[in-house]
């Protein structure tokens, strides 16, 4: 869906159809779709998806880094997770010890299988822990700072010795979120919440002594979005078990 659509689509809802003849300027209208892009970027798990980069030890060798530790990434990146020498082995996952040794099928063995071996989770529980702490020897992971407004990656541990691997989440393209429900009701809601607000700065009649209650229209908007914020809360919190470093 391009942008043109999204607004025909939004400003449908707000006319109902076409049934009331006003609706929100198309300056505000591109200030609220902007504003929720820069917001959902940040606040809206399925606004982004993970991407891989590697930077090259050359780069953290030249004087331009040596100045002050940072470099400059794409604009498409808004968080990063991890940063990490690349040398050839790693000790990320309890997959390490093989396919059949992965912790879903350990779940299921204690759920479907034998009720006489109840172990196997405390075991990977165990071995999780050891590999957690061999880590920390092997010295693969690289402290640092990330500012999502400048952009900057800073370098606030040891200088690397080898290329380095981040692990990012970058912003999906805008079209592809012109296509979401929750963002298509995020946009209605703040749409709404404009237009009634603009509506009750002066008072007026339709045609024939009608008049339009801005207040409901505002009071719609603003339950709405109260509902939309809830909802993307819910399903921004980790299940199960949130392990960071």
């Amino acid at each position: 869906m391009t942008r043109d659509e999204f607004k025909e689509l939004i400003n449908t809802e707000l006319t109902v159809g076409g049934a009331l003849p006003y609706t929100i300027p198309d300056k505000e209208m591109e200030r609220i779709i902007n504003q929720a892009l820069n917001w959902a970027w940040i606040n809206y798990q399925y606004s982004v998806t993970i991407q891989h980069y590697v930077i090259k030890l050359s780069v953290f060798k030249s004087q331009e880094f040596k100045r002050n530790r940072t470099i400059t990434l794409p604009d498409c990146i808004v968080s990063i997770f991890n940063v990490q020498e690349i040398k050839g082995h790693t000790l990320t996952t309890f997959s390490n010890f093989g396919p059949d040794f992965s912790i879903e099928k350990i779940m299921a063995q204690e759920i479907y299988l034998s009720p006489y071996n109840t172990d196997s989770v405390v075991l990977a529980v165990a071995y999780e822990s050891f590999w957690d702490l061999s880590k920390a020897l092997y010295l693969d992971r690289i402290a640092f700072e990330f500012n999502h407004n400048s952009k900057q990656l800073t370098i606030t541990g040891r200088d690397p010795k080898f290329d380095v691997w981040l692990q990012t989440y970058v912003k999906i393209p805008e079209e592809k979120l012109y296509d979401d429900w929750t963002f298509q009701r995020y946009c209605a809601a703040n749409a709404k919440i404009s237009l009634g607000r603009m509506l009750s700065m002066f008072e007026f009649n339709l045609p024939g002594g009608v008049s339009i209650n801005a207040d409901q229209i505002k009071s719609d908007g603003e339950n709405e979005l109260e509902k939309i914020l809830d909802t993307i809360r819910e399903e921004n919190t980790p299940n199960w078990i949130f392990i960071y470093h």
